[in-house]
């Protein structure tokens, strides 16, 4: 399946959601995000917002916040192919290109009810493995 991110009508970029790492009892999903065109309008505000997190710098929540602000002024969104919006606690674009060149972009979201990943993204909770086997 393929997510898309969105600024209004702009597609910023997809994922494609095979490519994923995920996190169920969280509610995360980390894929691997493939830019296009648009994403030039917002890439430096998640390259800010990446090197402000304190992954490999130290953490600035100054500049967290005012990053954090602007991004929502683009009423970014996620969204399917068939339009159906994720209903998330947040999400971001992690950008770690400029420190580490060979890291891919990586669309990351997080608090993702449960009805709606399972639905999604089928299999991923241990309970659903375990109902398929004693179905099966």
């Amino acid at each position: 399946m393929k997510l898309l991110l969105k600024s209004a009508e702009v597609t910023l970029g997809h994922a494609e959601t095979q490519e994923a790492r995920t996190d169920p009892p969280m509610g995360c999903r980390e894929v691997v995000f493939h830019a296009t065109a648009g994403y030039a309008l917002v890439e430096h505000l998640f390259r800010e917002r990446t090197e402000c997190a304190g992954v490999l710098r130290r953490r600035d929540d100054t500049k967290l916040a005012a990053v954090a602000d602007r991004l929502a002024r683009l009423h970014l969104s996620v969204v399917t192919e068939s339009g159906e919006a994720l209903l998330v606690t947040g999400f971001t674009v992690l950008d770690y290109r400029s420190e580490l060149p060979e890291e891919p972009l990586t669309l990351e979201f997080y608090g993702m009810e449960r009805e709606q990943f399972e639905r999604l993204f089928p299999g991923h909770f241990p309970a659903d493995a375990d109902h398929k086997r004693r179905r099966g």
